[in-house]
């Protein structure tokens, strides 16, 4: 079964239950997230990946996911291959491969944090290929964050057209601590833009900005020069300390600097993930419509201007996002989840909340009006509070956003569900510095 099946099958309350179990096969291709809800459903799991070679990158699963386990099935078991099963030990052949294309490469030596910040620098393809050691190193910090790394990204590292490298090397020898991958993309003449948007062209290599042109209309983001995000990694012992975020920040002074006008990157719609690009100051400007069947997640893209000319460009994409998402979530992503939607909806414009709507929100928080017919009050609260730092009422918000915009219910029985939503709502209602004067309760 497909993850985004089975996914939409958990949410529904369908499988799992007494005596059930799931089997799940390369599970380092799914989002920790999803099993994480996956194995609150079902009382028997058994997880399978691949720790070893282009197959998968079990390293990274499982640092990210032991922590859930640990949480949650605490008393859960791990069995491991040691004997290879389609060579014999100790083949020739396998180690030639193993040797060529990287399938060995290994995790550099890591560098404890010192406190200070060292300046990230940039590696040209050339130069790559003439230090194998730290090909080996930067190769190994990529396969170990990112499942199924093939020899084809090997290729592109390489010898891939508007390929560039930038990373932080330890000191005294230690080898990278992070790494970002770019690609160039855009810069189109007018004609051949309007070719690719009208589906008749199709440059290899323009990932983002073809998918703007072909899904949103945008001839804009095909004349336009762009510097997309294609792999991004830190240490496994260095996450956390905000070497991604320094490898960004400096790699966009740079992109400005050669002239390149907007930054993105594309990956899949997790809570986390689009927090940490929201908060760099990046965009969403397309939201995928259908689960990607090998990770049960949308795509989702997001964009940062570099210039006046890039802020141009950007503002049509974000107003054609903003108009098009209550729509979309309301039908074709009603199942997306709710701490998605919650940050999403800061990109819809902000206004503030009229006397009715405020009266309304009270008669629901505090009476007994019926949500259903305040619906357009409740979607401007959690439009509004998306913005407000929220503290123990967030997941009240992300409560409120999924029934205001997707109609999702907060309980089976629609009592319950009703009453769960007013508490939400009173939740959101004090949390927020929205309202200067409030009705007498």
């Amino acid at each position: 079964m497909p993850p985004d099946v089975l996914t939409e099958q958990v949410e529904q309350g369908t499988p799992g239950g007494s005596g059930s179990m799931l089997l799940v096969d390369e599970a380092a291709a799914i989002p920790a997230s999803l099993l994480a809800r996956w194995l609150v459903a079902f009382p028997r799991i058994a997880f399978a990946t691949t720790v070893h070679g282009y197959e998968g990158s079990g390293r990274g699963f499982a640092l990210r996911f032991r922590d859930i386990l640990d949480r949650q099935a605490p008393q859960w078991r791990e069995l491991t291959l040691q004997a290879p099963i389609r060579w014999s030990a100790g083949d020739p052949l396998a180690a030639v491969i193993q040797h060529l294309l990287l399938l060995d490469a290994p995790l550099p030596k890591v560098e404890p944090h010192q406190g200070e910040r060292l300046p990230s620098m940039v590696i040209s393809q050339a130069q790559l290929a003439e230090r194998g050691a730290l090909l080996e190193q930067m190769f190994g910090l990529l396969v170990q964050s990112h499942y199924r790394t093939t020899p084809s990204d090997l290729r592109q590292l390489l010898d891939g057209p508007g390929t560039s490298l930038r990373m932080v090397l330890g000191s005294d020898g230690a080898g990278p601590q992070a790494v970002l991958v770019t690609r160039e993309e855009g810069g189109f003449d007018a004609a051949l833009a309007e070719q690719v948007a009208r589906g008749e062209r199709r440059p290899q290599g323009h990932l983002l900005a073809q998918s703007l042109a072909a899904h949103c209309g945008s001839r804009e983001a095909l004349t336009a020069r762009w510097r997309r995000v294609a792999r991004i990694a830190a240490h496994p012992q260095r996450r956390r300390e905000g070497l991604g975020r320094q490898l960004l920040e400096e790699d966009m002074v740079s992109a400005a600097q050669q002239g390149i006008v907007l930054y993105g990157a594309t990956f899949g719609a997790e809570a986390g993930l689009l927090q940490f690009w929201l908060a760099l100051g990046f965009v969403p400007v397309r939201l995928g419509i259908t689960r990607e069947a090998a990770t049960g997640e949308y795509a989702v893209m997001v964009a940062k201007p570099l210039n006046q000319e890039g802020q141009s460009g950007l503002g049509e994409l974000t107003a054609g996002f903003a108009a098009s998402l209550p729509g979309l979530l309301a039908f074709e992503l009603a199942t997306l989840p709710a701490p998605v939607v919650a940050l999403l909806l800061t990109s819809l414009s902000g206004q503030p909340l009229s006397a009715a709507e405020h009266q309304a929100i009270h008669d629901v928080a505090y009476a007994r009006r019926d949500p259903a017919l305040a619906r357009s009050a409740l979607q401007a609260l959690a439009r509004e509070a998306s913005r407000q730092p929220l503290g123990e009422a967030q997941q009240a918000h992300q409560q409120l956003a999924s029934w205001a915009y997707q109609n999702q219910p907060l309980a089976k029985a629609q009592k319950e569900a009703v009453q769960r939503l007013r508490q939400a709502v009173q939740q959101v209602f004090e949390a927020c510095a929205l309202f200067p004067s409030e009705p007498e309760r």
